[in-house]
C-alpha cells in the first residue's frame, strides 16, 4: 500500500471510494517524492505529521 508508515488515525475513510481515492493520490504523490500528503490533503492528520514524532535523530 502507498502509505506505508501511516498509524492510527481513526477517521481515515468511510467508504471504499474514499479509501480507493486516497490510495490513488499517495501513489502518485509517492512516485513525486512526497511523502505522507495525501493523507493530510484528505483531511486527516498522522503523529508522522507532529515535530515530535521524529525524534532527535530524525526518526
Amino acid at each position: 500500500m502507498a502509505v506505508s508508515g501511516f498509524t492510527g488515525v481513526a477517521h481515515l475513510a468511510t467508504t471504499a471510494g474514499e479509501w480507493a481515492d486516497l490510495e490513488r493520490r499517495a501513489e502518485h504523490l509517492d512516485a513525486l517524492g512526497v511523502g505522507h500528503a495525501p493523507v493530510r490533503d484528505a483531511g486527516y492528520a498522522t503523529f508522522q505529521d507532529e515535530p515530535w514524532w521524529a525524534g532527535p535523530a530524525g526518526g
